[in-house]
């Protein structure tokens, strides 16, 4: 049981919660109602322990949430609305983690893990990092673009684009939109996942669909870099050795310096995944992609002049 008791939180002269009480029975589904603005997230993070009251009490099971928060927290559960994941983590790893934080062990944690791994039909990527979805374009992604320009040049082809009518732009960029054609065809497929999984259960589909929209700007922007670096050497085998390393780096930046994570595509790809539709992301893919096919360009320019 939950009891809330004169319940009050202040904000210097604002008061988000004023003398609130309720009780929550053992039993049943509850929720908070209430226009924005009326409390309902502060009164929430108070009762979990992640807020401070100015006054009130918050019992859990029995147990006061700020005077034996051991005890209240062992009883509570809390997911937010963005699910706080490491992602270096397996799901494994995590809900061990999590178990053990509320006192679980030996025979009685194993066997909980594995219940919520089948209740969340996550079994079969228990030991996969959370991150790994887009760890997938550091092996896709030098695999597509290392023959654009590499293979051209290898078998000196590349003349013959120079001798065409037309130019090296529309040579480049019918390159690139043939290979954005081989990545997002898959990825047409992958929509289709939201509205199956929503006839057996409820699916958040703005979400779900705005990750997958991120998904595609994500590719858009490593198959440019890709092809870049494809148009600066003849060795296929050299451009995805190097474009698999600068995709590397790329993905661990924000581990190797913190304050260069605006840099890494990947980590800016993970707020989508928490459910939040980044705009300002969006424009940065789009603008990666835009500046690393007029390297291109440049790139196959140069070779023609020199």
């Amino acid at each position: 049981m939950i009891e809330v008791s004169h319940l009050t939180k202040r904000y210097a002269a604002h008061t988000a919660v004023e003398d609130l009480s309720f009780t929550v029975p053992d039993v049943g589904v509850y929720g908070l109602l209430g226009p924005n603005g009326a409390g309902k997230t502060t009164t929430m993070n108070i009762m979990t322990g992640c807020l401070a009251a100015t006054s009130g009490t918050v019992s859990i099971g029995g147990y006061d949430i700020f005077e034996d928060e051991y005890e209240a927290k062992r009883r509570l559960g809390c997911l937010p609305e963005l699910p706080p994941l490491y992602l270096d983590s397996t799901p494994r790893e995590y809900l061990d983690f999590v178990a053990r934080a509320k006192g679980l062990a030996g025979e009685e944690l194993r066997r909980d893990i594995t219940r919520v791994l089948h209740e969340t039909n996550t079994l079969d990527v228990a030991d996969r990092l959370m991150r790994n979805l887009s760890f997938v374009f550091l092996v896709i992604v030098p695999i597509l673009t290392m023959r654009t320009f590499a293979a051209e040049k290898r078998a000196h082809t590349d003349n013959l684009l120079y001798s065409l009518p037309v130019s090296m732009t529309k040579v480049v960029m019918g390159k690139y939109f043939a290979l954005l054609t081989v990545f997002v065809l898959p990825v047409l497929v992958i929509c289709l996942y939201p509205l199956v999984l929503s006839f057996f259960g409820e699916v958040y589909l703005p979400a779900a669909y705005g990750s997958i929209v991120a998904f595609l700007f994500l590719g858009a922007a490593l198959l440019a870099a890709g092809m870049f670096i494809s148009s600066l050497t003849e060795s296929q085998a050299v451009a995805a050795g190097v474009c698999f390393a600068v995709l590397l780096v790329n993905f661990f930046l924000a581990d190797l310096a913190e304050n260069l994570a605006a840099f890494s595509l990947f980590e800016r790809y993970y707020d989508f995944m928490d459910g939040v539709f980044d705009l300002g992301t969006i424009v940065f893919y789009a603008t990666v992609a835009g500046v690393f096919c007029f390297l291109t360009v440049q790139s196959m320019e140069k070779r023609r002049w020199a």
